[in-house]
C-alpha cells in the first residue's frame, strides 16, 4: 500500500471518529459496547472506538449452558471490547466469534475456543485454554498465569504489541503484524501434523524480541533412522550445538578438510557445510562432492542463509533457540573455476516457508542475465548413505520443491559472483498457492524407471518457445548424481551433462533426448510413464531401445518392462518426439466461466501480450491490472472488448523484474495470472 494510500486511511479514520464523537455528545449516549465492531483481519489498530473510559468486568457462572455467547452465563453480560471476563471455574465454549477485553482463566477452569476469539487485554491463564480456533491480540496487552498457552493458529494485529510473561507454543501459523516481546517464551511447533510459519500482511512481518524456539520434524516416510538431512537455522546466532538433541550429538572434525583418506578419520563428522571453493584441479578435487567441509567446533556458528548437512535419524527433532531472522537476508555466491563450481547449498533463513519462484524471480540481473540458474535441488532421504536429490525449476519438477519448508537447506548454482537476497516477499501464507490455479499447457513428459520393489527414478522433459535444445539454466535443471544401492537413477544426457529437468524448444521440429540410466543390480525394471500431457493430436513420442531396435509410443504403452543390470549399456534409450508444433499463447491459459485468456509470452524479457476469448456480446470494456509482489498497482490499462479479443500489448518493459500478478476483469468476470518479468 502507498504511502499517499495510507495517509488517506489514516485521515479517514480520524475524520469517522470525529463524526461519531459529537454525534454521542449530542445526543447523550452512554454505552458500555463499542460503537464499532473488531475488523478482524488483524490489520486496524482503530478498530475498537468505545464512549466508555472505564472497564468492567464479568465473570462466568455458567448457570444456562457452557456457551459463551450466551448472556445468562455471566454475571454482568456477554465480555466486550470494555468488558473482561473472568472464568473462576466451569467449562465455556465459544463458538462464534466473539470480542472481550480480556480473559482470566482460573485453576481447574477450562476455555475452548472454536471461533475467533478477539482480546484488546491480557490473556492470564492459570487453567487451561484450547485455543482449537485464531486468538488475536489488538493494543498492548500481554500473556501471563501458571500455565503454558497452546495455540494453534495466534495474531498480533496491526499497531498491536504482545508481551509473553509465561509459556507459549504455536502449532500452526503466527501472523505478527504488530509486535512481540517473546522473553525466551515463545515455541514454534513442528510435528506429523504441521509445522507453525510465521508470516504477516502484504510481506510486511512484525518485530519479535527476545529468544524464540523453533522446532523441526523430520518425515519418516522415505527413510525413519539414520540418514543426511539438509538443515538451515531460522534464528540468528545458532551453534553447530543446537543441532543436539536428547538422541543426537553433533561430530565435527576440521582433519576432515585437509585428510587424504577421510573414511579412516576418527571421529568421522556427522555435520558438514558446503564450500564450492574447495573445487579445485582437475581430478577428485574438481568434483561436486569435494566441496562438502567440518566446521572447526561445535561452537561454530551457523550462518544464516546457507545450509548444513547432518547425519541424523528422523526421530530425533532439532531446534533452535535465538533471534528470528527478518528482513532482507544476502548471502554471497561465489563461482570458482573448477568444471562443478558454482554450487551453493542455501538455507532457508525464515520461521516459516517460501517459494522459490518468487525468490528467484527477486534476484538481480547482471549483464541482462541472472547469475543464479532457476533451478532448485532438495535432497532427499533414502538410508543412512543414500539418497537423491529432486529438482524444479519454470513450473516442471517435483512441485513440492518449489515451496521451501521451514529450516529447509537446498542447493542453486550460481553462474557468476553474486549477492543472492532472501526477502520477505518470498515468504509463504496460506494464501500463497492462489495464483496457482491456471493450468499448464505446455507439452511435456514425465517418465520413470522404477524396480520390482516400486522404488523409481523421474526425468522430466517439456517443450517451451524460449527454451534451446542445449544446456540452459533458465529452463534446465541438472541430475545431481548420488548413486544409490538400492534405486535406480534415470536422467538426459546432453554430452557431459545428466539432466534431472530438461526443456526443449517448441518449434515444430523432430527432436531426440538421450537417455541414460543406472540401476544398482540385475533384475526387472519398468519405464513408466507418469505424465503425458498437451501433446497436439498426432504428435509421436517414442522411446528408443538402441539394442532391440524397437520404438514404444509412450502414447500406448504405458508401461516397459526389461530386464537391466549394472552392465547393461548405460546410453540404450532415446526419446524421440515428433514434430511438435506451437505457438507463443501455448504458454500463459485461464480461464474463468467461459472467458479465456492467454497471456506470453511468460516469462517475459519486455512487454506482455494479452489475448481474450469467449467474452459476451454486451462486454463493453475489459480492465487490466498488473500487481507487483506488494500489491500495488504498476500498470492499468482499459480496452475495448473487441480490441481484446483482437489482441493487445501491456508496455511493461519499463518495469523492474520480478514476480507480478495480472487481474483481467471482464464482462463481470475475474482472472488473475501470476506473470514474471525476466529481466
Amino acid at each position: 500500500m502507498s504511502s499517499f494510500m495510507n495517509e488517506q486511511s489514516t485521515t479517514a479514520k480520524k475524520a469517522t471518529r470525529l463524526k461519531h464523537a459529537l454525534l454521542i455528545a449530542v445526543l447523550g449516549i452512554s454505552c458500555t459496547q463499542p460503537l464499532f465492531a473488531l475488523n478482524v483481519d488483524g490489520n486496524d489498530e482503530d478498530a475498537f472506538v468505545s464512549a466508555a473510559a472505564t472497564t468492567s468486568t464479568t465473570t462466568w457462572k455458567g448457570t444456562s449452558s457452557t456457551m459463551w455467547e450466551n448472556a445468562g452465563n455471566w454475571t454482568d453480560g456477554v465480555p466486550n471490547a470494555n468488558k473482561q471476563a473472568v472464568i473462576n471455574s466451569g467449562t465455556p465454549v465459544i463458538t462464534s466469534a466473539v470480542t472481550a477485553k480480556g480473559v482470566t482463566i482460573a485453576a481447574g477452569a477450562t476455555l475452548t475456543v472454536y471461533a475467533q476469539l478477539s482480546l484488546t487485554g491480557d490473556l492470564i491463564n492459570n487453567g487451561t485454554l484450547n485455543a482449537i480456533e485464531t486468538v488475536v491480540f489488538h493494543g498492548t496487552a500481554a500473556i501471563g498465569g501458571t500455565s503454558s498457552t497452546a495455540f494453534q493458529t495466534l495474531t498480533v494485529a496491526n499497531g498491536a504489541t504482545l508481551t509473553l510473561n509465561s509459556p507459549v507454543s504455536v502449532a500452526k501459523t503466527l501472523t505478527l503484524v504488530g509486535n512481540l516481546n517473546s522473553d525466551g517464551k515463545l515455541r514454534l511447533l513442528s510435528d506429523g501434523t504441521a509445522t507453525a510459519n510465521v508470516v504477516g500482511n502484504n510481506y510486511q512481518i512484525g518485530n519479535v524480541t527476545g529468544n524464540v524456539t523453533v522446532e523441526r520434524y523430520i518425515n519418516p516416510i522415505l527413510n525413519s533412522g539414520l540418514g543426511y538431512r539438509h538443515y538451515a537455522s531460522p534464528v540468528s546466532g545458532a551453534k553447530v550445538s543446537g543441532l543436539a538433541t536428547t538422541g543426537f550429538t553433533p561430530v565435527v572434525n576440521p582433519a576432515y578438510n585437509t585428510a587424504v583418506n577421510t573414511a579412516t578419520l576418527t571421529p568421522f563428522p556427522n555435520v558438514f557445510g558446503y564450500n564450492e571453493s574447495r573445487l579445485t584441479g582437475t581430478g577428485y578435487t574438481s568434483d561436486f562432492d569435494y566441496g562438502w567441509f567440518s566446521p572447526a567446533t561445535t561452537d561454530d556458528v551457523l550462518q544464516v542463509g546457507r545450509g548444513y548437512t547432518v547425519n541424523i535419524a528422523a526421530s530425533e527433532k532439532v531446534s533452535f533457540t535465538g533471534t528470528l531472522n527478518n528482513g532482507n537476508i544476502d548471502v554471497e555466491l561465489s563461482k570458482g573455476a573448477a568444471e562443478q563450481a558454482g554450487w551453493h547449498l542455501l538455507g532457508n533463513p525464515y520461521a516459516s516457508s517460501i517459494e522459490w519462484d518468487a525468490l528467484y524471480a527477486a534476484q538481480p540481473l547482471l549483464g541482462g542475465a541472472k547469475s543464479v540458474e532457476a533451478a532448485i535441488y532438495v535432497s532427499r532421504s533414502t538410508g543412512e548413505y543414500e539418497g537423491d536429490y529432486i529438482s524444479f525449476v519454470n513450473g516442471i519438477g517435483n512441485a513440492s520443491v518449489n515451496t521451501i519448508a521451514a529450516m529447509q537447506a537446498f542447493f542453486v548454482r550460481a553462474t557468476a559472483p553474486v549477492t543472492f537476497t532472501f526477502t520477505n516477499a518470498a515468504r509463504s501464507s496460506n494464501s500463497a498457492h492462489f495464483f496457482r490455479t491456471t493450468a499448464d499447457v505446455r507439452p511435456q513428459l514425465q517418465l520413470n524407471l522404477k524396480d520390482s520393489q516400486g522404488l523409481a527414478d523421474e526425468a522430466y522433459i517439456y517443450f517451451q518457445q524460449e527454451a534451446t535444445t542445449a544446456v540452459n539454466g533458465e529452463f534446465d535443471a541438472y541430475k545431481v548424481q548420488t548413486y544409490s544401492e538400492r534405486k535406480p537413477m534415470l536422467f538426459a544426457k546432453l554430452g557431459k551433462d545428466a539432466m534431472a529437468i530438461k526443456g526443449l524448444p517448441l518449434n515444430n521440429v523432430a527432436q531426440s533426448l538421450p537417455l541414460e540410466f543406472y540401476v544398482p543390480k540385475a533384475g526387472s525394471y519398468t519405464f513408466s510413464v507418469a505424465k503425458l500431457v498437451n501433446f497436439p493430436a498426432g504428435a509421436q513420442v517414442q522411446l528408443y531401445d538402441k539394442e532391440t531396435k524397437q520404438s514404444h509410443a509412450l502414447s500406448q504403452d504405458k508401461e516397459i518392462t526389461l530386464s537391466l543390470s549394472p552392465s547393461t549399456d548405460p546410453h540404450r534409450f532415446v526419446l524421440n518426439f515428433s514434430a511438435v508444433a506451437g505457438s507463443p499463447l501455448s504458454v500463459g491459459q485461464l480461464t474463468a466461466a467461459g472467458v479465456e485468456a492467454m497471456v506470453y509470452p511468460n516469462p517475459s524479457k519486455g512487454d506482455i501480450h494479452l489475448l481474450l476469448s469467449g467474452l459476451e456480446a454486451r462486454t463493453e470494456a475489459v480492465e487490466v491490472v498488473l500487481y507487483n509482489m506488494l500489491g500495488q498497482p504498476v500498470l492499468e490499462r482499459r480496452f475495448s472488448a473487441a480490441e481484446a479479443q483482437a489482441g493487445v500489448r501491456l508496455e511493461a518493459a519499463g518495469l523492474a523484474g520480478g514476480v507480478y500478478h495480472l487481474q483481467v476483469v471482464a464482462g463481470g468476470k475475474k482472472l488473475t495470472k501470476k506473470v514474471v518479468l525476466d529481466k
